[in-house]
């Protein structure tokens, strides 16, 4: 039986996610401008990372799903939605990360 280690079990995919669910979750509240210009960024990396690994295991939904958060989220041209639209959107995009956690992840090649 292989033993997991806390290094295995967190990878930077797993904490790129983790802190987008909670900048996304905190959006919620009331921030200055560059609080969100910070989410969107750290969003749109996120997602683009999560683009690439869905690419490496040739998944084409979660490809299609992180590129359209990253286009989203994109802090160069910002969208421009009402307070409540974001809100859906962000809970939607955390969730949509929760459930990319069990499903996408780096592959760890053998040598």
């Amino acid at each position: 039986m292989k033993k997991r280690s806390f290094k295995n079990i967190i990878s930077l995919s797993i904490i790129l996610r983790i802190a987008s669910i909670i900048m996304l979750l905190w959006a919620s509240s009331r921030h200055k401008y560059d609080y969100y210009t910070i989410m969107r960024f750290l969003v749109t990396v996120t997602s683009l990372y999560c683009t690439f690994l869905s690419f490496k295991i040739k998944s084409e939904l979660w490809i299609f799903l992180f590129l359209a958060v990253a286009l989203l989220f994109n802090p160069i041209a910002p969208i421009k939605l009402s307070k409540e639209t974001w809100l859906m959107i962000d809970y939607a995009i955390s969730f949509l990360f929760v459930i990319s956690i069990k499903y996408i992840r780096e592959i760890k090649s053998i040598n």
